[in-house]
């Protein structure tokens, strides 16, 4: 078996990976197999590199986090020592590896981290910065002492295996690493016998982001603080002051120098002191600083049976949005899905992630999106669509072939980040509130399933609504602020206390529907639609579908002798969900939502949802 496994993370590096491989295969040490992780290089990376290497593995350029991309690596691995090296790396001798490997064998090192210096193109202010980090003498560092850079280290396979690499941090993998056994009694060791030439070529920008992703990690990993920004700015002076010496010393200071000086130290300790000082909104946007990210949802893998699981960012493709999320509603469907009640819960449903009816603030868009705009906050729909087939143009979506619905076809949104394409979301006016904004899917069934119909007529129409749950209840608020007298008949649920004054509430529907100019189903119960379909009412409006059984006829209408107008409502339009927006925006929702629980609490809001009142989820607490 071979003793250490070479890692070597690239991502279009054609113009070192040779120069790499040439030194790494030049070791004194040699008991040793190399493993390329590559996170989508097009520049001619793997032509180079794969032939001279033992195992090649490639991510997904939208994947690669730090983290992941060592742990990847990793797991590919076969070697007792597991060694690190970036791709623009490259070992100074042949004694790079020997030095690090021996330090591991003692019980006491976790990890161990080698010496770093400039090449000729490098910029004077980063090679000092080098020279700071990485001096002459070999220490054996413990805590506080947590510094370590996996751009050249090496750590104990048995020691990843019980902690890997947080993929999830925007930078400092080593340092979280190192820290996690530092704390428990191991030490790192820095061996400057060990040493690499670390090629840097970034604009400013690029300078700015790595220190300010850098400094966000900090803050995540509880090495640094907010109040450590001011230490920042005071050491600009002090830095720029010291490269100048230095370069005058070098006979090197000319105007080229100062402006790299300049430049360099500002955009370090700026990028450094935004970093730490950045609000959540802005570690929100971690997946910036990267190919990929974190994300963090629930998922229900059998009935009854839900725990919080991380995976990576999803894609986001040219016509999607990624969304933050900041509320999720308890739907009934959610509930369905967790005690695995059908319908509409098929046993192939599983695992999946529910979450129906939601909002969101978008943190990214695709190139193609114009609808809506980073930092806007949405509605979601529920089901997704193709758009293009001969039922969404005619309006009939829900008969679309590709229509899937979030939290039973497809993940739904009781997750940190979620991914929708964007002819799919819809601006929530900045009035409204984010948990009143998630009733916005149950309005709009109202408000389609009433234009199904043909709206309300002769102004104080007389309406019957069968079941007194959410929908019910939304219908009895919309109907009654429009003029319309209306009595909810209360079926298998109820909201009771929440129904305005202004509504009649009977217990039963038996016979008394025959009075009626609109009756409007929203129970769902075989019972409540043979009692809507049986009535007298010229309108009948289905609110309450999927039905368990099947008195629906196939193009969603009902089986019926006598001539009546029946709309049974699966997917409201999009237009429906603005209209719905904005209604709520002068609809008292009073009672409707019920408690906001936070994200990690969503088994609490499941029970309490069960016991008929509306709940909805804070994620994060945004």
């Amino acid at each position: 078996m071979t003793e250490t496994s070479v890692v070597i993370r690239s991502f279009n590096e054609a113009d070192t990976i040779e120069r790499v491989l040439d030194a790494v295969e030049a070791q004194a040490y040699s008991d040793f197999e190399v493993v390329l992780v590559d996170s989508g290089s097009t520049d001619g990376t793997l032509d180079v590199a794969a032939p001279r290497v033992d195992t090649v593995v490639e991510i997904d350029p939208r994947d690669f986090t730090f983290g992941y991309s060592l742990n990847v690596g990793c797991d590919a691995a076969e070697g007792r020592f597991l060694a690190f090296l970036s791709a623009h790396a490259i070992p100074t001798d042949e004694h790079w590896l020997g030095p690090m490997v021996e330090n591991l064998r003692d019980d006491d090192v976790a990890m161990t981290y080698s010496k770093q210096r400039g090449v000729e193109s490098t910029k004077l202010p980063e090679e000092r910065h080098f020279e700071e980090l990485f001096p002459d003498e070999r220490t054996v560092q413990t805590p506080p002492d947590y510094f370590a850079n996996n751009a050249s280290s090496a750590i104990e396979r048995s020691l990843w295996e019980q902690h890997q690499f947080d993929e999830y941090l925007t930078g400092l993998e080593d340092i979280e690493w190192a820290k996690h056994f530092m704390d428990r009694g191991y030490v790192v060791v820095y061996e400057p016998a060990a040493c690499i030439y670390h090629i840097h070529d970034e604009s400013w920008e690029q300078v700015f982001t790595r220190f300010e992703r850098e400094a966000i990690a900090a803050r995540e990993i509880g090495v640094r603080s907010p109040g450590d920004a001011v230490h920042e700015y005071a050491r600009l002076p002090v830095d720029i002051v010291g490269d100048v010496l230095a370069a005058a010393r070098r006979g090197e200071l000319d105007g080229e120098t100062l402006r790299n000086v300049l430049g360099f130290r500002y955009h370090q300790r700026r990028g450094a002191a935004t970093g730490l000082r950045a609000e959540p909104e802005l570690q929100e946007n971690r997946y910036e600083f990267f190919y990929g990210g974190a994300n963090e949802h629930v998922v229900v893998s059998e009935p009854g049976v839900a725990s919080v699981e991380r995976e990576p960012l999803p894609a986001v493709k040219p016509n999607d949005v990624l969304l933050a999320v900041t509320h999720v509603g308890v739907s009934d469907d959610d509930l369905a899905l967790y005690h695995g009640r059908s319908p509409p819960v098929e046993p192939d449903t599983y695992p999946v992630t529910p979450g129906r009816e939601y909002v969101g603030r978008v943190v990214d868009a695709g190139a193609n999106v114009e609808r809506v705009a980073e930092g806007e906050v949405v509605v979601g729909e529920a089901t997704l669509h193709c758009e293009t087939c001969e039922h969404c143009t005619n309006g009939d979506r829900g008969r679309c072939p590709d229509r899937q619905r979030l939290g039973l076809d497809v993940d739904g949104s009781y997750s940190h980040y979620l991914v929708v394409p964007s002819d799919h979301v819809h601006a929530v006016p900045s009035s409204l509130a984010h948990q009143t904004a998630t009733l916005a899917r149950p309005l709009a069934t109202v408000l389609d399933g009433l234009e199904r119909v043909g709206g309300l007529q002769n102004g104080q129409s007389s309406v019957a609504v069968l079941g007194g749950g959410l929908l019910g209840n939304l219908s009895a608020r919309l109907l009654a602020s429009e003029g319309s007298d209306v009595t909810v008949f209360e079926g298998r649920s109820t909201l009771r206390e929440a129904l305005p004054s202004s509504v009649h509430a009977e217990d039963a529907a038996a016979d008394q529907l025959t009075a009626f100019d609109l009756v409007l189903e929203t129970d769902g119960s075989t019972a409540s639609l043979d009692a809507a379909v049986g009535s007298a009412a010229p309108r009948v409006v289905l609110l309450g579908a999927p039905y368990p059984d099947e008195s629906l006829t196939a193009d969603g209408g009902a089986a019926l002798d006598r001539d009546v107008t029946v709309a049974t409502v699966v997917d409201p339009s999009p237009s429906q969900y603005d209209a719905a927006l904005d209604r709520l925006t002068g609809l008292r929702a009073d009672g409707l939502t019920g408690q906001v629980l936070p994200f990690e609490e969503y088994e609490r809001a499941w029970t309490v949802a069960d016991r008929e009142l509306r709940t909805v989820l804070a994620v994060n607490g945004r």
